[in-house]
């Protein structure tokens, strides 16, 4: 009977290592597949990362271009603006220019006028044209005085 207790101590052992192969296989196989779902959850993470980052990269990239376009207006505005002020600053100095010409030729026309006021005053009535010269018709002017006709030039 002793060859029956090897052999059944045989059995025992060779059972028991085949269990613990299968149980050593069990572990890395649930190793694996747990190595595989860590896999994927990483994956998972970094695909929502990514597609996170993409959506705010977006909306930096949208409120870019919307604070470009503010920044086109009010550009355009400001230039609008200056040329605005720049064609009222023309028509300013053009109507100043036309005021001071007409002042001028106000200020000409009532200097002639007080120049001539002032001459006559000056002549007392010595001046009367052609009534001390006399008008023949063989000899035109005759018996006149230069200083009758308003001229300084002597004749």
């Amino acid at each position: 009977m002793p060859w029956i207790a090897g052999t059944i101590a045989a059995i025992i052992s060779g059972a028991t290592a085949v269990y613990s192969i299968s149980a050593a296989e069990r572990n890395r196989k649930e190793a694996a597949n747990a190595a595989k779902a860590a896999q994927k959850e990483s994956e998972v993470a970094q695909l929502k990362a990514n597609q996170m980052a993409e959506q705010q990269l977006k909306a930096q990239r949208e409120q870019t271009q919307i604070a470009r376009e503010r920044m086109n207006f009010e550009l355009e505005q400001a230039a609008g603006t200056k040329a605005t002020l720049a064609e009222q600053s023309r028509a300013a100095q053009e109507k100043a220019s036309a005021m001071a010409a007409e002042i001028e030729g106000q200020q000409r026309k009532a200097a002639e006028t007080e120049s001539a006021r002032m001459k006559a005053a000056r002549r007392g009535g010595q001046r009367s044209l052609l009534s001390s010269a006399r008008l023949t018709p063989e000899m035109g002017l005759g018996n006149y005085d230069a200083s009758t006709f308003g001229s300084s030039v002597s004749v």
